[in-house]
């Protein structure tokens, strides 16, 4: 039959054969299986290892686990209740530059992502690890929309998701790191969409690609470096200098706004460097402490836990693999006896700078520690899969596969690790605490500081989460100065904290401090020389 003669049936197009009509179909329900697969083995390994569910949840942490979680759900939550109204959260009430956000070291940008749906589905103490498994479906299903893989693509990303796991140790979290492991999914498909299709992809891809990256370089900055390698792609030969300026420009924004957004934290590494430059500011300093800080996190690639040094080493290969693919055509004798994947310039450039960059910038800048790097990095690993995936390198797939499944004892012991505090905390106990400050802490809208809705502690126990809704907290931490008299309205402190601040204190400020009621985070006292 004609076009026309299907068209006057009612068909757009030839029916397809029975066999096409099964392949898609099966296509489509695995593509829904994958959606839904890291929920379902959250669900699975929260069962098996801490014998919990999702609901069990608390933002609690144990010993050397995720303290920052407990920040994240009160941020959320005072953003969810109040907007940009809220008390402070920082470190030693060094708030932001930026007089408009009360939030804390990582800027404002991610409360408000997750606090602007919140405010109409809800935040309790669970809502992260649903929110988190929402995310990661979301990522997975526009990558599969984006990408459109075959079965064997599909299967070889079934397998990766289900043993990649940074994404599945840090769902059942408060962690921001499953809304930067759901943009490295959306990245690699959007970028392999544009780089394989080349002026042909549709051309709202460049525009959401940006508008991504711009969002997620608010919630972690190095995301803002993503920039570079998508521009030069984009931009004509002759006219690669744009890019890099073009690039080098939305970089430099990010930073700004970013430092600019976000309270200081005084151990980091940056921090510390102006310290130190402060005190010698000469050249030869700066390098000597560059070259220090570099030798000793080269020195840790190989220390920490067993799942860090593993997706280290998976970093270092690809970067390898690709830098050897790259050279293809080279000249010189040795390089050419040496093996190295058939990769396109192109997909193999952009796996050398992706992860090249967030290796050398925890080498210099960040750190290399345990679960620090093996954090922040798993965001670019995960784009890296997906991409290998996107460009069926699935022998390569295969390999990260193999070498995750041989850690897998490892990381069922560091999930239950990370995951016993957070799911078997004493609930009573956050209860018990809310109904003793309840008579003493609320949030008042009318205060014409933010400090006037804001508890000073000496740390962050479970029961910080449990402060009225708008209600921030700031922490003195041991190590941190704190050089002026307390501003936050009121101070929850053990005998011990209470020590510690009153040594820190110049000689000529006092404490003018009422008792008001004993918690079991320490004695709440009301700052009567508070800035409200």
């Amino acid at each position: 039959m004609a076009d026309h003669q299907y068209r006057a049936v009612g068909l757009d197009q030839p029916p397809q054969p029975q066999e096409e009509r099964t392949g898609t179909i099966v296509r489509i329900a695995v593509g829904v299986f994958i959606a839904l697969l890291p929920a379902l083995l959250t669900v699975i390994l929260l069962r098996v290892t801490v014998n919990a569910a999702p609901a069990d949840f608390i933002p609690a942490f144990g010993e050397g686990t995720l303290t920052d979680q407990i920040v994240y759900w009160s941020e959320i939550n005072t953003f969810r209740a109040v907007g940009f109204e809220g008390g402070y959260f920082n470190f030693s009430e060094v708030p932001a530059r930026a007089n408009f956000t009360p939030y804390g070291a990582h800027s404002f940008v991610y409360p408000a992502l997750i606090g602007i749906p919140a405010r109409l589905f809800g935040w309790g103490w669970a809502s992260p690890v649903y929110a988190n498994m929402i995310l990661i479906g979301a990522a997975l299903a526009g990558f599969i929309l984006l990408v459109r893989p075959d079965l064997p693509q599909l299967f070889a990303l079934a397998a990766g998701v289900a043993v990649f796991y940074p994404l599945l140790l840090f769902i059942p979290t408060a962690m921001q790191e499953t809304i930067n492991q759901a943009a490295g999914i959306l990245a690699a498909g959007l970028f392999y969409v544009r780089l394989s299709k080349g002026s042909a992809a549709p051309r709202w891809i460049s525009p959401v690609y940006f508008v991504l990256i711009a969002v997620m370089s608010l919630v972690r900055l190095t995301w803002a470096f993503m920039f570079l390698p998508y521009l030069w792609l984009i931009v004509p030969q002759k006219r690669r200098w744009l890019a890099l300026v073009l690039g080098g420009g939305l970089i430099a924004a990010a930073v700004l706004f970013f430092l600019y957004t976000a309270a200081p934290y005084q151990r980091n590494f940056l921090n510390f460097l102006m310290r130190q430059m402060a005190q010698n500011p000469s050249i030869t300093h700066l390098i000597t402490i560059l070259y220090s800080f570099f030798l000793e996190n080269t020195a840790r690639l190989t220390s920490g836990e067993v799942l860090a040094i593993l997706q280290r080493i998976q970093v270092i290969g690809l970067i390898l693999a690709a830098l050897l693919a790259l050279t293809r055509r080279s000249k010189l004798r040795l390089i050419r006896r040496l093996p190295r994947p058939s990769w396109g310039t192109g997909e193999s450039a952009v796996l050398v700078y992706t992860l090249g960059f967030i290796l050398l910038i925890h080498l210099q800048v960040y750190a290399i520690s345990d679960l620090l790097d093996f954090r922040v990095m798993s965001a670019y690993v995960l784009f890296a899969l997906l991409w290998l995936i996107a460009f069926r390198r699935l022998r390569t797939v295969a390999i990260l596969i193999g070498l995750n499944l041989i850690a897998l004892p490892a990381f069922l012991s560091l999930y239950t690790f990370i995951n016993t505090a957070s799911f078997s905390y004493d609930e009573a106990r956050i209860t018990a605490f809310e109904e003793a400050i309840a008579p003493h802490i609320a949030y008042d809208p009318q205060v014409e500081s933010a400090w006037g809705n804001t508890v000073l502690t000496g740390a962050f126990p479970p029961e910080m989460a449990a402060l009225p809704d708008g209600v921030g907290f700031v922490i003195a931490l041991p190590s941190d100065p704190f050089d002026h008299a307390p501003r936050s309205r009121w101070l929850l402190l053990t005998d011990a904290d209470l020590a510690i601040l009153q040594d820190k204190l110049p000689d000529d400020v006092n404490l003018d401090l009422q008792p008001l009621v004993e918690t079991s985070a320490g004695t709440l006292y009301l700052n009567l020389d508070a800035q409200e």
